[in-house]
């Protein structure tokens, strides 16, 4: 039950984000540092233009996923300071670390924020503890519960999201509470599709 009121609470808080013009959300991945992302940003650091699964540009294709949080984001949330791109062969992802000196070991949380331009919000998988969704403003979103986490798959396109995770020491509620802030704070941030 407790479960469903965060839940409610983030279909909430994104209702109301929609209705101001400050921008809220938060993305977080917490646990290992593998993160699925995608090596689609060439030399330059730029992201490179991939189609989605019909062939058409992806409005994703020009989103930085380490400018969806900005340093303000992150302390609204916990004591994140490090940064690390990670990227795969079918996404691009931004990892944030907490600072691991001033964070008690069992408060270390990772985040992140990972876009994925060929798998949309019906793509996700399920990790074991089901899949909530729900339609915010005309965006579809799922909470995935973890062992260890929480991801938040936001959906741009029918075709594309993105995610932002939680992975480390909290508790699955605190980490889908923690995902539901950073999500809060990235969503007003992403493209219509």
């Amino acid at each position: 039950m407790k479960n469903r009121v965060a839940w409610l609470g983030l279909a909430t808080l994104l209702v109301a984000s929609a209705c101001t013009s400050e921008q809220i959300g938060t993305a977080e991945r917490q646990g290992s540092t593998d993160v699925t992302t995608e090596p689609s940003m060439p030399p330059s650091g730029r992201p490179s233009s991939t189609p989605s699964k019909d062939g058409s540009a992806s409005p994703l294709s020009a989103v930085d996923p380490c400018t969806l949080l900005t340093q303000s984001d992150l302390d609204k949330i916990g004591d994140f300071k490090e940064r690390e791109r990670k990227n795969l062969s079918s996404t691009r992802g931004c990892l944030w670390y907490p600072d691991r000196v001033e964070t008690p070991p069992d408060e270390q949380v990772t985040l992140s924020t990972t876009i994925a331009e060929n798998y949309g919000v019906d793509d996700a998988e399920d990790a074991g503890f089901g899949i909530d969704t729900t339609e915010v403003d005309g965006r579809e979103i799922a909470r995935i519960p973890t062992d260890g986490g929480c991801i938040i798959a936001i959906g741009v396109t029918e075709d594309s999201r993105v995610d932002v995770q939680t992975n480390g020491a909290l508790s699955q509620q605190k980490s889908c509470e923690l995902a539901d802030e950073a999500a809060v704070l990235v969503e007003p941030k992403l493209p219509r599709g």
